[in-house]
């Protein structure tokens, strides 16, 4: 089975945003007014606690730590996950947010040889994980990702089997979005 380090695939591996003061300000108007979000404040439906700081991140290093559609988002828990949709505050949809720094933000080339779904999917299966926990994650009591290691992480490629399988997993997990939708209207 062909390997491939995720350093070698992705354009962006790096930490939530951090507070550093250099990437923000205190003038809203010379950047983007973006709440933060931590993993422990979004709820099932999508909505997260409105007492959320706001942060002013300098629109010169924004595209490091604004979220992306593109972007796989893994947690202190290991479990990876698809960037947050449908996130709302005060009932309103937001565009822009940043997630905390004890995330790590995962962004595939554009060309990479496998797809975010595919990525979350092989993030998560228990050999992966185990593998993960005992090489890319540090910390007896609170568990922290070490960024070098995560970069110089191998992975497996799908196969084309694999890949057909995973797309029709994606297909129905697609529909049952959609039919779920379709219920929440009729209810």
């Amino acid at each position: 089975m062909e390997t491939v380090k995720l350093i070698e695939i992705c354009s962006v591996i790096s930490r939530g945003f951090n507070y550093a003061r250099s990437e923000i300000s205190e003038d809203k108007f010379c950047g983007y007014s973006v709440p933060q979000i931590g993993f422990s404040d979004i709820h099932e439906d999508g909505t997260f606690n409105t007492d959320n700081q706001i942060v002013f991140i300098r629109k010169s290093i924004a595209n490091n730590y604004l979220v992306s559609n593109k972007d796989v988002i893994l947690p202190p828990t290991t479990t990876a996950l698809p960037q947050a949709k449908g996130i709302k505050k005060d009932g309103v949809m937001l565009e822009k947010f940043v997630y905390s720094q004890n995330a790590v933000i995962i962004r595939l080339e554009e060309n990479a040889p496998i797809t975010n779904f595919e990525l979350i999917k092989l993030l998560n299966t228990p050999k992966i994980q185990t593998r993960l926990l005992e090489e890319v994650y540090t910390g007896k009591r609170v568990k922290s990702v070490s960024i070098e290691k995560l970069r110089n992480f191998e992975i497996p490629l799908p196969t084309k089997e694999q890949k057909e399988i995973l797309q029709k997993l994606l297909n129905c997990e697609q529909e049952l979005y959609k039919l779920n939708k379709q219920l929440e209207q009729t209810i």
